[in-house]
């Protein structure tokens, strides 16, 4: 007998903190908190609670858009609306 097929459905989350952040630049945790505190890191994140969190969907049109600094990125999504 075998058993019934699993379908395996992989949920990607919308928002990260800043350890798997970090991951997705490849950074450690440590140069991209050093980098986020210097304003290098675009996206402010949010907070919630006691704990930022970083929207997946803007790591990825910052690192579309050329990384810029978080002064430069603000600006262009502000001018953008």
């Amino acid at each position: 007998m075998s058993s019934p097929a699993v379908e395996v459905i992989r949920i990607e989350p919308l928002a990260v903190g800043p350890k798997q952040a970090a991951e997705l630049l490849g950074l450690s945790e440590s140069t991209f908190h050093a980098h986020c505190t210097a304003g290098l890191i675009g996206p402010q994140g949010a907070k919630i609670g006691k704990r930022r969190l970083f929207s997946v969907e803007e790591l990825r049109n910052w690192i579309a858009d050329g990384m810029e600094p978080r002064r430069k990125w603000l600006q262009r999504k502000e001018s953008s609306r």
